[in-house]
Formats: structure tokens, sequence, C-alpha cells
């Protein structure tokens, strides 16, 4: 799939998101994955640049995918927003239960909203790491231990990016990151945990076979 058609998709769900802010649920959050969406491009955009040109392009655009990569990747933690919808309500008398749904079709729009982002994302990173490993004329072995490191770094990025709430960019900001992990006060345990469990995740994502890409 050409760079072309992810904007095109990326337009289009713009303009009916910002349709359902308007008329709709009114909430941000189609902005918020409007936004994530954009940010999820940038690394496809930075492999196909790695792919194609040559010199110092080249080492810039793979900077800028090594960074932006984990923005890829970020928008399964979108996820948490539905804990603030309601889709349904358990009524119990005595030992019956009833579960009663809400016919609201901009609750079931919230989910659509961010699963569609979702697999969005995640087709924009696998796929720009896929390229960057042609790229690099990767090995079976070798690749695995790519994934990996990919993986623990994008794991690493989606912690910043969720909890420390800095972005990208503030990589240049070394000082502001440690100043920031300090002030959060998290559990060592917990920080090792949930890098791990995201770098399985990417790690075993990055193994879905996409459609032939040609050289």
């Amino acid at each position: 799939m050409k760079i072309k058609y992810h904007v095109i998709y990326l337009i289009i769900f713009a303009i009916l998101s910002m349709g359902v802010l308007l008329y709709g649920n009114g909430n941000l959050l189609n902005l918020i994955l409007i936004w994530n969406m954009i940010l999820a491009l940038i690394p496809l955009i930075a492999a196909n640049l790695v792919k194609k040109r040559k010199g110092l392009v080249v080492y810039l655009s793979s900077f800028l995918w090594l960074i932006f990569l984990p923005n890829a990747f970020y928008i399964v933690t979108d996820f948490i927003h539905l804990s603030q919808r309601s889709f349904y309500t358990i009524q119990r008398q005595m030992y019956d239960i009833k579960v009663q749904y809400h016919p609201k079709i901009a609750l079931w729009w919230d989910l659509f909203l961010i699963l569609a982002v979702f697999l969005y994302g995640a087709y924009c990173g696998i796929k720009s790491e896929h390229l960057m490993e042609k790229r690099l004329g990767l090995e079976f072995y070798s690749k695995e231990i790519f994934r990996i490191i990919i993986g623990f770094l994008c794991g690493v990025g989606i912690y910043i990016g969720r909890f420390m709430r800095l972005n990208s960019w503030d990589i240049f900001n070394i000082g502001k990151y440690i100043e920031t992990f300090q002030t959060l006060g998290h559990p060592p345990g917990f920080v090792f945990g949930f890098i791990l469990l995201f770098t399985l995740y990417i790690y075993v994502v990055l193994h879905i076979p996409l459609e032939k890409e040609r050289n």
C-alpha cells in the first residue's frame, strides 16, 4: 500500500471524526486519535525515504523513524478511554441478573473509532519496520534480534508517552525525561513489567505478514 493511500484514509477519517465531534457525542477523543494517526504515519514515510534515498537523508530519516515508531504502536493504549463510556447497565434482583445495553450509536462509534485507528497505526508500524529490515538486509537471526530491540525501544517510548506525557521530539531534552520520571515515582517492577509487556506485544505483531512487498 502506497503512502498516498494512507494519507487519503487519514483525510477521510479526519472528516468523519470532525463530523461526529461537531454533531455527535461532542468529545475530544476524535481529535486525539486524528493526531495519533498523523504521528503513526511519520515512521512509514521515514522508512520509505530510507528505502529510496542515499546519503544524509538516509541517516536523518532513520533517526525520525526510530523516535516516531513508538507512536504507531502506542494507539493500543487508547482503548483505556472506553472505560469512560457506559455501554451497558446491570440490574440485579435476587438471583436474577439482567444486562441492558445502551442503544446509543455514539458509544459504538467510539469503539469503532479506536479500533480503526489502532489497526491503522499497527499497519504503519509493522510496514515501516519491515521496510527497514529490507534496507538493512537482515537475515533470520539478525532480524529476530532487531525485532526484540525495536520492541523494547518502543515499549520504553510507549511508557514515556502514556505516563510521562512526553513526545518524540522531547528526546532532545534528556533532563526533562529524568525529572518527569523521578516525579512519577513508579515502582521499578511496574516500569519493567510494562515495558516487557509491550516488548513482547510488538515483537509478536512484527511477525504478522503483510502484502508481498516489491523491492
